[in-house]
């Protein structure tokens, strides 16, 4: 679901988890001073005019090895890069992230040879 309008993004996620990404995703896409700021903090690199081109996506489903994942926020220039973003805001095990973001790890570098400025999980 891209985040580019608010009222499509409200009651739309029920966890508070998912309303985090969409709520984060929307003021990605809605200030580009923010945006900017996020994507040098994550060593990527792109031109002002990028910044527009940006797709911004939550609840983003890949299938990867017969399996179903979720992405909380996804970042993505078509050929430039791609940010998997997973949020967390309540305490959970370190083991439990681990295998849960496994499969995003596969995911993204199944995908690096598409993106020049490479693949990031946040």
């Amino acid at each position: 679901m891209l985040t580019d309008n608010i009222f499509k993004l409200l009651k739309k996620n029920s966890k508070d988890e998912d309303q985090l990404s969409a709520a984060f995703g929307f003021l990605l896409k809605e200030d580009p001073e923010i945006l900017s700021d996020f994507l040098n903090k994550l060593g990527i690199s792109f031109s002002k005019s990028d910044l527009k081109g940006i797709d911004i996506e939550t609840l983003a489903p890949y299938v990867f090895n017969s399996k179903t994942s979720i992405i909380d926020l996804q970042l993505e220039l078509s050929g430039k890069f791609i940010i998997f973003l997973e949020s967390k805001i309540v305490l959970t095990k370190i083991g439990r992230i681990l295998k849960q973001i496994k499969p995003y790890n596969n995911i993204l570098r199944s995908k690096e040879t598409e993106y020049e400025n490479g693949t990031r999980l946040v």
